[in-house]
């Protein structure tokens, strides 16, 4: 079974993209805008990124930190899992 981890902030979604992260979706909420937030969208266009727009409320429930309007969900590859 796959284990997910999530990445917030929306440089922080850009760099792991950028890198090579295995990014299942990302989560946006639905009223951000700016020049970070047009980077990011094409950036995900480029790499054909799912993405949904989604109210503040979903992105709080999914992280307590400073998600800047942005979180997305990886998962790593099992082999990457530590098992002890």
């Amino acid at each position: 079974m796959e284990k997910e981890h999530q990445i917030f902030g929306i440089r922080a979604i850009i760099e792991g993209i950028q890198s090579g992260a295995a990014i299942d979706k990302v989560f946006i909420q639905s009223d951000t805008q700016g020049e970070l937030m047009k980077e990011l969208m094409k950036v995900m266009k480029q790499k054909s990124i799912n993405f949904s727009y989604v109210p503040v409320e979903k992105l709080n429930r999914l992280t307590s930190n400073n998600h800047q309007g942005a979180v997305a969900t990886i998962s790593l590859l099992p082999s990457m899992i530590w098992k002890p």
